[in-house]
C-alpha cells in the first residue's frame, strides 16, 4: 500500500510540475540581404535550458552553415555557432553575438516587439539595443522598432558583423552624466540653420558628413578657438554625423539631425 502511494505521489508530483511549468518564449530574428538571401535566428527562454551545456532538445548546437551562402548564427563561449540559443528563464539579461558571412549589403532585419511584453514572462523586457561600430554611432532600440535597417557605411570595420544584441528585464535607468569626460559638445540637436560645435582640445577639421560618408561641409581649423558653427541652410532634412578630427589625426563622430 505505502509503494502504490508513493508511486501515485510522484506521479501527481510530476504532472503538476509539467502542468505549472513556465511555457516556452520563442523569439526569432530574420534577416534579408540585397539579393534577397534569408536567414533566421532563435532565442529562447525554457525552464528546462541550462547555462552551461548545449541544450540538443532545445536546437542548439553547431550550426550546419553552406560556406557559400548568407548565413547568420549566434556566437557564444560554449560552441562557436548555433541558430538557436536556450536560456533559462531566471536570466535577466540576454547579451550575445551575431556573426554572419557572404551578406550583401544593405541588410534586413525583423522580430516582433510585441514578444517582449508577452505575458509568458516573468517581467517585460525594458532595455534593448543593437551594438556595432554603426550602431553605436546611429544608436537603435530593439524595444520600440521592428525592422532594423543595415545600410553599407564608410568607417570602422565597414561590417555589420559581429553584431551586439542586448535585451534585459528590469533594467535600471540611471541619468547620471559626466560632462567633464566629454571633449566634444554638439547643439542645437535637432539642429535648423546651424550647428554649434564646442571643443576641449585643438582640432584641426570639422566636417558634415551624410550617411552614404559623403563630406558636404568641411571646415579646416586653423584657429585656437574652443567654439565653432557650421551654417546649414541648404542641407536637406535627415540624419548626419558631425566629424571631429583633432590635430592628432584622431576622429570622433557625433550623430545630428536636420529637420
Amino acid at each position: 500500500m505505502k509503494k502504490i502511494l508513493l508511486t501515485a505521489a510522484l506521479l501527481i508530483t510530476c504532472f503538476t510540475s509539467k502542468l505549472y511549468a513556465q511555457p516556452q518564449w520563442k523569439f526569432h530574428i530574420a534577416f534579408e540581404d540585397a539579393t534577397g538571401a534569408k536567414d533566421t535566428i532563435w532565442l529562447i527562454y525554457d525552464t528546462t535550458a541550462t547555462s552551461n551545456l548545449v541544450d540538443s532538445a532545445l536546437g542548439e548546437g553547431p550550426a550546419i552553415t553552406d560556406t557559400s551562402v548568407f548565413n547568420v548564427w549566434f556566437y557564444n563561449a560554449n560552441f562557436d555557432s548555433t541558430k538557436t540559443w536556450a536560456n533559462p528563464y531566471i536570466y535577466q539579461t540576454i547579451t550575445t553575438e551575431i556573426r554572419g558571412f557572404n551578406v550583401v549589403y544593405p541588410m534586413i532585419m525583423r522580430w516582433d516587439t510585441s514578444l517582449f511584453n508577452s505575458p509568458i514572462l516573468p517581467t517585460p523586457f525594458n532595455f534593448g539595443l543593437l551594438q556595432n561600430y554603426y550602431f553605436a554611432t546611429v544608436g537603435y532600440n530593439v524595444l520600440t522598432n521592428d525592422t532594423a535597417y543595415c545600410p553599407s557605411f564608410w568607417w570602422g570595420p565597414q561590417n555589420h558583423f559581429p553584431l551586439g544584441f542586448l535585451i534585459e528585464r528590469d533594467h535600471i535607468f540611471t541619468s547620471v552624466t559626466n560632462l567633464e569626460e566629454k571633449l566634444y559638445f554638439v547643439s542645437p540637436t535637432p539642429f535648423n540653420d546651424f550647428i554649434n560645435i564646442s571643443v576641449k582640445q585643438s582640432i584641426a577639421e570639422i566636417a558634415l558628413i551624410d550617411i552614404q560618408g559623403k563630406a558636404l561641409l568641411k571646415q579646416v581649423i586653423t584657429d585656437k578657438s574652443t567654439q565653432y558653427k557650421l551654417l546649414t541652410p541648404d542641407i536637406p532634412a535627415g540624419i548626419y554625423f558631425i566629424k571631429i578630427t583633432n590635430n592628432l589625426n584622431q576622429i570622433h563622430y557625433e550623430k545630428v539631425i536636420k529637420n
